[in-house]
Order: C-alpha cells, then structure tokens, then sequence
C-alpha cells in the first residue's frame, strides 16, 4: 500500500510539473507542436512516410499521459476517457498499417513488443475486441515470420516486434492468454521468450479458473510483480517493462487478463484487496462498461493514412476515421 501511495503522489507531483506537455484551456498547445512538426516533414517529403508509425505510436503514449493528467490533475474522468480513446486509435494505426506495409516499405517497422501489448491492452480496455485481436495476430506474425535478410541493405528487417523481447514477461503473459482464448500459437523456436516467467506461469496454467479465491490471489501475485517493475530506468542495462509515468500505475495486464476472462465468460471480482486496483486510474478502467466510442477526428491521422495508401494500396483507413 505504502509504494502504490508514492507512486500516485509521483504521479500527481509529474502532472503539477510537466503541465507544459498538455493542450491549455487557452488553446494553446504543447506537445501537440512537436507531433504535428513531425507530420509536416513527413507529408513534404523530408522525411519517410515509414516515420507515420512512429508518429502514430508517439502519440499514443502521449495521450495515454494525457488521459491520466486529465484524471489525476484535472479530475476530468469523461474527457480522460475520450483522450484515453484517441490514444488507443492511434496505437492501434500504428500496428495495423505497419503490419500492412510489409514488402511494399523498406524501412524497418520494428517496435518493443511491450509498447505494442499496452496497445492490445488499451483496445481491450476500451471494447474494441477486433482491434485489439488484430493486434495480437501481428504479434504472432512478426514471431512466425522472424527475421528476414535484406540483401539490399545487409541488415535483417523485422516484422512489428521481431522475435519478442525477453525482458518483458507480463507481454508474453498477455499474448500467451490471447492465444489460450483463441486457441492460436505461434514459432516457439523463433520466440525470444524470457528465462523465466513468474509469477505470469502460475496465472496462465489456470486463467480460466472460476474460483473466485483463486483469482484474487493471482491479482495479488501479478500486482505485486506490477510494482517490481514499476521504476524508472536510471542506466542502459536498467529495462523495467512497467517505468515510465504511463505505466506506473496503469495495470494493463491485469486487466487485459480480466478482460480475456470476461470474453469467455467468466466471472471476475467486482471488488479488489490490492491498492494497485483502487488507484483512480485503475478505477476507471474498471468502470468501462461499454465499448467506448472511436474517434472520428484524430489530428493528422488521416492525412498521413491517405499518402501512406498512396504508396501501399495494403493500407487501411477505417470507416469511423472521418478526419
């Protein structure tokens, strides 16, 4: 209870501080420039329009921080939902396209598996099941596929997360459960899976369990690993799979697993024990009855979309993207 109470004042002592990063009722903006910079060069050419995933993965993160800013500082929990939607669309663009554009980009389009887990996490979170199994199966693609040498270039080109990364078990845990749920596997021989799994192994081996003492142990036992990594990383050889503002207290595979239980319905506690899941941030997630709404407007999104479909017909831009 004493760390999540440290981390939350973290939290609220950041969101004071960094107000900067955030549009102002004023109108102005922040870090919203800096994005909208980068989709200048990538439409006028400077720069490749391989870089829209990455701009579209960068402002996912940042409107996940937003979305907590707007409920930590502003206590504004409906317009965090509707920042928290715009972070999970764009996410989810950045995966889906970027696994579309396979053999038509040179570029690489390699990312860190957990930054696309917390993607899968979000559209789970958010109700949008066909986007968050889109996801998935990227995931498993990029795994089935390796790495394939790109004679041109010398270099080996990576699909979406490669191999995996073995330093990130909590999303080998949620891809794991996909795949339990769905009754998929992918290239163990290919995997880059971690030495060790737990406490993840535990959960897996009875995640389907309707003993509802059972599944407030395990919430226990992955909350506690939650807090473990939940660090910033001070050195190079430092990797913490939940550091970061962001994630500090956003126990996004927790839920996801909630979420996969739900799809194969079961029952999950309506109450929790561990402070980690009594946060205001986890009580708004838990609060997501219904699917949440797509956004029809995201900045910049559909622009770049169009001249990426320009160059790969493959790309997709979904009907609920008006502009």
């Amino acid at each position: 209870e004493e760390r999540v109470k440290a981390l939350f004042k973290e939290l609220v002592e950041f969101y004071k501080k960094n107000t900067y990063l955030f549009p102002k009722e004023d109108g102005s903006i922040c870090k919203l420039n800096d994005l909208r910079e980068s989709n200048q060069k990538i439409l006028s050419g400077e720069r490749s329009i391989a870089g829209s995933f990455r701009l579209f993965n960068a402002s996912s993160l940042w409107k996940l921080k937003y979305a907590q800013y707007e409920l930590v500082e502003k206590k504004n929990k409906a317009q965090a939902l509707i920042v928290f939607g715009q972070s999970t669309a764009y996410g989810y663009l950045s995966v889906k396209n970027a696994s579309l554009t396979y053999g038509c980009l040179i570029n690489n389009q390699f990312q860190l598996m957990d930054n696309i887990t917390i993607e899968m996490a979000q559209a789970l979170i958010a109700g949008w099941n066909d986007e968050a199994f889109d996801i998935a199966e990227a995931m498993i693609a990029s795994i089935d596929h390796g790495k394939v040498k790109n004679y041109e270039k010398q270099k080996s080109i990576q699909l979406i997360i490669g191999n995996g990364l073995s330093v990130v078990p909590a999303s080998w845990f949620m891809l794991e459960l996909y795949c339990k749920l769905k009754k998929r596997d992918f290239n163990r021989k290919n995997a880059d899976f971690p030495s060790s799994m737990v406490p993840y192994d535990t959960v897996l081996k009875n995640w389907n369990t309707e003993d509802m003492i059972e599944v407030e142990r395990y919430i226990h036992l992955l909350s506690t690993a939650h807090l473990d990594q939940a660090k910033e990383q001070v050195t190079d050889d430092d990797y913490f799979e939940f550091g970061g503002t962001g994630r500090y207290l956003f126990p996004y595979e927790i839920l996801t697993w909630l979420k996969l239980r739900e799809l194969k319905g079961l029952k999950n506690p309506t109450e929790f024990s561990h402070p980690l899941m009594n946060t205001p941030i986890a009580k708004m997630f838990l609060d997501i009855k219904e699917p949440l709404p797509k956004p029809k407007e995201l900045p910049f999104a559909k622009e770049l979309l169009e001249k990426l479909k320009e160059k790969c017909p493959n790309v997709e831009i979904p009907e609920w993207l008006d502009g």
